[in-house]
């Protein structure tokens, strides 16, 4: 978490539906005609920089019956935009590029009345004018973000659309160790992909420059072990040394002689 859900704008990640219970949800703009609500939530409203910053949206059924949406309510193929704003009136697309790309398609969805479905996504990333990844957010300050929702129902022709209220995230600059980790991750967008991602988007034919970065990499995980982008670091490399060890078995499996 390609149509709007293509939107290889700006944020990786796989969405998956859940069923809330009867609430109140924050931060939501209804649509008379459906009874729809639309919301946006984050998981705190401060964030350092290059920390993923995590949000749900929430979609939920205000009118007295059931409505079927005409799609899965997730990143591969609803018509999503995430917005962002420095001044709360000027928005630009911010979405992640990894959205879009998950497995499952439930093709529609039922919301009974007073219930409520969400999804989940993090956004760090997105793709530079050269092609690379970078960090979306490199300067600390406060940001507003919203997101819309282009959608049709069961019995419309129409599509109609959905804009959440904005929610405010602060984004902070960190502090001692962190700081001297993220003068150094700050300018290599393979950094955000990795965290974001668990791979490297450097192609796999060159070998030697994913080596290094992987160097690069472990060099930070070793000399500063207590930092806070340590340990997803860590994380995120172990799964990519998995998968590659898995790959590797696979293509050697597959080129053994019957």
């Amino acid at each position: 978490m390609k149509r709007f859900k293509k939107l290889i704008l700006v944020f990786g990640f796989s969405g998956t539906a859940i069923f809330l219970s009867i609430g109140s949800i924050a931060h939501m703009q209804k649509t008379p005609d459906t009874g729809l609500v639309l919301g946006l939530r984050s998981v705190k409203d401060t964030y350092k920089l290059g920390e993923p910053i995590s949000i749900s949206i929430d979609l939920k059924n205000e009118s007295e019956k059931k409505v079927r949406i005409l799609d899965g309510f997730n990143f591969a193929e609803s018509k999503f935009q995430l917005q962002v704003s420095r001044d709360g009136q000027e928005y630009r697309g911010s979405n992640d590029p990894g959205w879009g790309t998950i497995d499952t398609i439930n093709s529609r969805v039922d919301i009974e009345p007073g219930q409520s479905v969400s999804i989940n996504g993090n956004i760090l990333w997105r793709m530079s004018a050269k092609n690379q990844p970078e960090f979306i957010f490199r300067e600390p300050g406060n940001l507003f973000f919203r997101v819309l929702y282009d959608y049709k129902i069961d019995g419309t022709k129409d599509e109609m659309r959905l804009v959440s209220d904005p929610i405010e995230i602060t984004i902070v600059e960190p502090q001692g160790e962190d700081l001297e980790v993220w003068n150094k991750i700050k300018d290599d967008g393979n950094f955000a992909y990795l965290i974001q991602r668990d791979e490297i988007l450097i192609p796999s034919y060159k070998k030697e420059e994913r080596s290094k970065f992987k160097q690069k990499v472990e060099e930070i995980i070793r000399t500063h072990p207590s930092n806070s982008y340590a340990e997803s670091l860590n994380q995120s490399l172990t799964k990519l040394n998995a998968a590659e060890e898995k790959r590797k078995a696979m293509i050697e499996k597959v080129s053994q002689p019957r």
